[in-house]
Parts: C-alpha cells; sequence; structure tokens
C-alpha cells in the first residue's frame, strides 16, 4: 500500500470518527426543561411541554421524550393518545421537533403525589411531584364519584384536585373540571 493511499485512508476515518461523535448528541438535564401544570385528564385538554437540549444547549431534533407515571400508582394512561404519541404501561412517548420541544396532552386518570420522570432518550431530564386530574376516582371517565371527590378536595385543599396548579383548589379549578366534564363526554381515547 503507497504512503499516499494509506495518509488518505487515515484522514477518512478519522473524518468518520469526528462526524460519528457530533452525531451522538446526549441530552443534557441543565439546559432541558419541564414546563406547566402536570395534569391528565380523559380528553387530552391539559398540556406539559418538554424542551430537550444537549450540553451546548441546543435543541434536539427527533428526541423521543418518554414520561413515566409509575412513581404515582393510581394514574391510568389510556391506551390510545393523539396521534405522534403512544402509550404503553404507565408512560407516554413522543418525540421532538426541530425546536427540540414536544407538548403532550396525556389522555388519562388519577391524581396524586408521587414521582413522575421525565426521559429524553434514556435519560432523565427532570422529575415531577404531583400529577392533577379531573378523574379523581382513576377510572378514566369523569363521572359522579369526580364530583364527590372534587367537592372533598376542594373543601379540604387537597391539591389533587388544583387542575391549574395555582396552589389551592378554588374557581377557576371548579371552570376546568366542568369543563373537562364536558369535553369527557364526546372522547374516544379512553373506552
Amino acid at each position: 500500500m503507497s504512503k499516499f493511499l494509506r495518509m488518505a485512508l487515515l484522514a477518512g476515518l478519522g473524518v468518520m470518527a469526528v462526524t460519528s461523535a457530533a452525531s451522538a448528541v446526549v441530552p443534557d438535564p441543565t439546559f432541558s426543561s419541564c414546563v406547566g401544570c402536570m395534569t391528565i385528564a380523559p380528553g387530552g385538554e391539559y398540556s406539559f411541554s418538554v424542551t430537550v437540549k444537549d450540553q451546548f444547549n441546543l435543541p434536539i431534533n427527533n428526541s423521543n421524550v418518554t414520561i413515566d407515571f409509575a412513581g404515582v400508582p393510581v394514574v391510568v394512561i389510556c391506551p390510545t393518545q393523539d396521534a405522534g404519541f403512544t402509550s404503553a404501561g404507565q408512560t407516554i412517548s413522543g418525540k421532538t421537533g426541530i425546536s427540540g420541544g414536544v407538548v403532550f396532552t396525556t389522555h388519562g386518570g388519577g391524581a396524586g403525589a408521587g414521582t413522575i420522570k421525565i426521559y429524553a432518550d434514556g435519560v432523565q431530564i427532570c422529575s415531577v411531584a404531583r400529577v392533577h386530574s379531573p378523574d379523581l376516582s382513576h377510572n378514566t371517565k369523569i363521572d359522579l364519584p369526580d364530583v364527590g371527590a372534587f367537592a372533598a378536595d376542594q373543601a379540604g385543599n387537597i391539591l389533587d384536585a388544583d387542575l391549574n396548579c395555582s396552589g389551592s383548589v378554588d374557581l377557576p379549578d371548579v371552570g376546568l373540571f366542568a369543563g373537562s366534564q364536558a369535553n369527557h363526554s364526546s372522547d374516544v381515547h379512553c373506552p
């Protein structure tokens, strides 16, 4: 093999190694963020935003983001989610867009304190300490038991029913609960 050919081959391998290393983008929890109130409902009318960024604070496109609700065992995730999202057990997953962001409108029910972990490409980027829901009976319906549970939570200021995460169960939460109840009447995600 000629000296020129060996040099060209080594240079080519070097370029491939640098390209490979540059394309191995890893999510960085320091720059990634989770914004919003973690509220889920059978109708999926509440949103939770996740932005995934790398160690250079650059957005990561097409990152697989998973929310794991296993820390709150009463949460039930509906088998069908909005287009582009999948669910399995107590998790829901979606892909980020070019801005590194993905907005979850999780169809499900159940509320309580516990650790909800959010992962991007297998790296935990954040966690949330409570999930809220108008489906307080965790049966993926907003029905009469939920009305009673909501009234009890409002009277005791139990934060499971704090649908807007204001720190108290108040009049705006009553409006959100009523809207969720009306929205669920035509929902197809939770049979």
